[in-house]
């Protein structure tokens, strides 16, 4: 069944249109949120980490974290937060080839540098999203990325294609062997399981997008990191939008607002992830450990619905199924046909031999 699914999503992608197009939902209020939210029972080592650059981050947020510790300019900042974490998407405007996205980081209970306690924090940044390439620019006009939280399920990413430009750090001091790019996309990771996220239930297939791996160097005076970034995310089949950002991923949208590393885990669908081992169940259902889907305000489309789906591919594949029909059975009468030919050739070359002796 696997094998028969991959040979047609890839015969319809042949006769698919290269141009990108926007999922049906994507309009101006739509939301999408994802989250690590903490268990009540979690443990005194269960935190997430998120690292500034200075320079990459508002004079606001700068303002706000230096009255609650000591932030020189020219060191990273290190966020350990073990509270909730909210990553929000909102569409705030659709005009023409271009849309603006609002992204908000909400962290709570958090340790500044490791020492420091602040009770909150809203990161956020508004990003233009130019609509024919689907690529983030800014003020100058020159690419971030691509956008994380969906990606166009009739023309999915290709390999070599971009997804986030971190050789941008170079120009803040940051180390980086290049740029984050696709080196793989999937359609039979989790086959044979639901998904589980906050919001719903995914059923497969899925898209899973994968980046090269690209180590990250920063030091300055006696301070130094050293890491590396990458993306992976799983993508719903139908409507195009993110599943949940596996770790340690770094999308376009984290540069944005100023994150150049981080560290991070759903301790609570981890937790949830063993309960499913434990009962037997992990083998048809599976929760990912990174950002899950939250909240969102997206109308799925669901089987027992009469109604549109979400993606025009559920289209794509009832139409390839048909084609592939209509070749097999003229496959089928074409066999036929030359075999009744080569009857009747027999047929008639049988007596003209006996004629001849």
């Amino acid at each position: 069944m696997k094998k028969l699914f991959i040979f047609i999503f890839f015969f319809l992608l042949l006769f698919s249109s290269s141009v990108l197009a926007l999922p049906s939902w994507f309009e101006e209020g739509t939301y999408i949120k994802y989250a690590l939210p903490m268990p009540e029972d979690k443990g005194s080592r269960d935190f997430q980490i998120f690292t500034l650059h200075p320079a990459l981050i508002s004079p606001g947020i700068y303002q706000k974290l230096s009255q609650v510790s000591e932030v020189p300019e020219d060191a990273l900042i290190g966020l350990f937060v073990y509270g909730d974490v909210f990553l929000t998407f909102r569409i705030v405007n659709v005009t023409g080839s271009v849309a603006l996205i609002n992204v908000t980081l909400e962290l709570y209970n958090i340790k500044v540098n490791f020492w420091d306690s602040l009770d909150a924090l809203n990161i956020s940044t508004l990003l233009t999203l130019n609509l024919t390439d689907l690529t983030y620019r800014d003020k100058n006009g020159n690419v971030i990325g691509t956008p994380s939280f969906f990606i166009d399920p009739q023309n999915p990413p290709k390999k070599g294609d971009l997804i986030v430009k971190t050789s941008l750090l170079k120009n803040y001091g940051v180390h980086i062997g290049g740029d984050l790019i696709v080196k793989n996309v999937s359609y039979t990771v989790h086959m044979n399981q639901t998904l589980l996220t906050y919001a719903r239930n995914f059923t497969p297939p899925y898209i899973t997008v994968v980046s090269n791996k690209e180590p990250l160097i920063w030091a300055v005076g006696n301070g130094s990191l050293s890491s590396s970034s990458s993306f992976e995310a799983i993508y719903d089949f139908n409507s195009g939008l993110m599943i949940g950002l596996m770790p340690p991923s770094q999308p376009s949208e984290f540069l944005a607002l100023g994150i150049i590393e981080s560290s991070f885990l759903d301790y609570t669908a981890t937790k949830n992830l063993h309960k499913l081992y434990k009962s037997g169940e992990d083998s048809v259902k599976w929760w990912l450990q990174g950002f899950n889907l939250y909240e969102t305000n997206i109308e799925f489309w669901e089987l027992k619905k009469v109604e549109a789906p979400e993606s025009s591919m559920k289209y794509f594949f009832i139409v390839g199924l048909f084609l592939l029909l209509i070749i097999l059975v003229k496959k089928l009468r074409g066999e036929k046909n030359e075999a009744a030919f080569a009857d009747n050739t027999a047929c008639i070359l049988i007596p003209s031999l006996g004629n001849s002796f």
